[in-house]
């Protein structure tokens, strides 16, 4: 009887499992290919990004030796993707809004003379942020707050 219910158990346990497996790799091959279109699109306007994440529903790449930022929402790819030539910044601060058990909006603020442009990499209306955490993503907008930092004149 034993071995019985043991087998039962391990066969619920392969049923449930699979399509949540499938469900996981299908999600991180299309984040993937996303990537990779983004990469492809800066690399037909001349930037050779080096370094790029997607976080929530921004993918961001940064060029340093052209110092130049990239940015779009994976589901806009073309139409919303946007150069950012840091030679132009004067500062660039990560940002938040919200209580910190409860934030609303996370991203990054960047301002080149009397512009300031604001990259959202969190915001708790947008649907896809639903399974992050603001807290990490607060800290991975603090990532690219230094890395962005490091490259301005």
């Amino acid at each position: 009887m034993g071995m019985n219910t043991t087998l039962v158990g391990l066969i619920i346990v392969i049923i449930i499992l699979i399509p949540v497996l499938y469900m996981i790799m299908a999600v991180s091959g299309k984040n993937k290919k996303k990537k990779k279109e983004f990469e492809l699109l800066a690399q037909n306007k001349g930037i050779h990004i080096k370094n790029s994440e997607l976080i929530t529903s921004l993918l961001i790449g940064l060029d340093s030796g052209s110092k130049k930022l990239v940015f779009s929402n994976k589901d806009n790819l073309n139409r919303e993707f946007q150069i950012i030539d840091l030679k132009e910044v004067t500062t660039c601060s990560a940002r938040s809004s919200g209580l910190d058990s409860s934030l609303n909006w996370v991203g990054l603020e960047i301002k080149t003379g009397k512009n300031t442009l604001k990259i959202p990499f969190y915001r708790d209306e947008d649907e896809s942020a639903h399974g992050s955490e603001p807290l990490a993503v607060l800290q991975q907008a603090k990532e690219w707050e230094k890395r962005i930092s490091a490259l301005l004149v």
